[in-house]
């Protein structure tokens, strides 16, 4: 990896159909919609990058390689999803901050093997495998790099919710300890397809 760009992205664009479909069956994304619908989107190649959430700023190299599945659902106060997608950089840079408040915390874990890093207030954390749980505020500047496929699962909570009061610890959060792999586990059942 150099001057920000992940390297050994594969030349073709996108992502193996038998992955998606894989990852499809897994995440339950064939069952029916209920009250609560699970909202998809589809994003590749220069224009997937371009149309992405203007609270990130997400790069590819090269960017015609760039895909991603995401499939996520608004519940009444967290917003839960599940991510599949090639190697990319996602940054939340200090002006994106000031231009997007945020009061949530992300809470993540992966399935697939491999990994990335995440960098906050001066810290970087590596994330290899299914047991870490990576938790990030979203209101204050982070770097996530995926160095691998993504195959990811997660959810926005409030920060109130997690000891309230803006008593948020300073920069990311990477644990595998019991208590951390028993709540990805939890993120990883919890995350969508869509509700049954």
């Amino acid at each position: 990896m150099t001057d920000g760009a992940v390297t050994g992205a594969r030349a073709r664009s996108g992502l193996e159909p038998t992955a998606i479909d894989a990852w499809r069956r897994r995440i339950g994304a064939h069952r029916p919609m209920a009250e609560q619908p699970t909202r998809y989107l589809h994003r590749r190649g220069v224009q997937g990058l371009g149309n992405y959430l203007p609270t990130f700023d997400v790069r590819a190299q090269p960017a015609a390689t760039f895909e991603e599945y995401l499939y996520w659902r608004p519940l009444s106060e967290l917003l839960v999803f599940s991510l599949l997608r090639t190697p990319c950089i996602t940054d939340r840079t200090s002006e994106l901050v000031r231009e997007y408040r945020s009061r949530y915390v992300l809470v993540g874990t992966q399935w697939l093997p491999g990994g990335g890093t995440v960098r906050q207030s001066g810290r970087t954390f590596r994330y290899s495998h299914p047991r870490h749980l990576v938790m990030v505020h979203n209101d204050e500047p982070f770097t996530q790099v995926s160095d691998t496929t993504a195959d990811l699962a997660g959810m926005w909570v409030p920060v109130e919710l997690l000891g309230g009061n803006g008593g948020w610890p300073s920069g990311p959060l990477v644990d595998d300890s019991p208590l951390a792999r028993a709540t990805a586990a939890f993120v990883t059942s919890f995350a969508p397809g869509p509700a049954e």
